[in-house]
């Protein structure tokens, strides 16, 4: 007979990994463990380790120091947004689950609550406390020790996004620019923000230090500043 004890480690596992994803069905989580390789003859040691695997990539909670070399999503309602957590780049972007919002971004990203059904709050670097919405979901992804996305093709991001800070002769801040399947382009002027986007094809150069320039559609090819720092938002 199987030992009898290794039960409530296993249901404790499976506790952990729903609890930090509330909003999806068991049977929602349970096929997400068989695309990564649950089945029938699982033992039940790959099981607890599958469900730790789960836990690790979408956490109940974030303390302070627990994303030394990772970066976190957190998707919030009231209101909804996709909020990136990059203590390594020591920055926090602000997304919203719709074009009428802009991307917003800032410096810092203290952890001061982020917990799973709990209000998020983040501190900049000023000591202010943001508040961005209750916490329904953390994604935990590892994060590159450098980027340099010189020569990526656009087909070839995936589902990665990463936010470029672009400075131009004449402009008074930096340009805010969200890299993914189109280029979302935020120009800060004197009394409002101004948001294009741009298809392009491939990123001809797209390292910190150098001139951003990209090939759109069509083969033409655009220059668009001097990149001063390039970050994740989402992979």
């Amino acid at each position: 007979m199987k030992d009898p004890t290794r039960i409530p480690e296993i249901i404790a596992a499976l506790h952990t990994a729903w609890e930090a994803q509330p909003d999806r069905a068991l049977a929602e989580l349970w096929g997400s463990l068989e695309n990564r390789g649950l089945g029938w003859a699982t033992s039940d040691e790959d099981l607890l380790r599958l469900l730790r695997e789960e836990a690790a990539r979408h956490p109940v909670s974030v303390r302070p120091g627990d994303l030394s070399d990772s970066f976190a999503v957190v998707v919030t309602e009231s209101p909804r947004r996709i909020v990136t957590l990059d203590p390594v780049g020591g920055r926090v972007t602000v997304r919203a689950q719709s074009d009428q919002i802009r991307t917003t971004t800032w410096c810092g990203g203290e952890i001061v609550r982020l917990v799973a059904g709990s209000p998020l709050v983040l501190r900049d670097a000023s000591g202010i406390d943001h508040r961005l919405g209750v916490t329904r979901e953390i994604t935990v992804h590892p994060r590159p020790e450098s980027i340099d996305l010189s020569g990526v093709e656009r087909r070839d991001l995936g589902d990665r996004l990463y936010g470029a800070s672009v400075s131009r002769d004449g402009g008074e801040r930096p340009d805010l620019i969200v890299v993914g399947h189109s280029l979302e382009i935020q120009t800060v002027g004197l009394r409002a923000v101004d948001t294009q986007k741009i298809r392009f094809e491939r990123l001809v150069t797209c390292r910190v230090g150098e001139a951003m320039a990209v090939t759109e559609r069509g083969g033409r090819r655009r220059e668009l500043g001097v990149v001063e720092e390039l970050f994740p938002l989402d992979a």
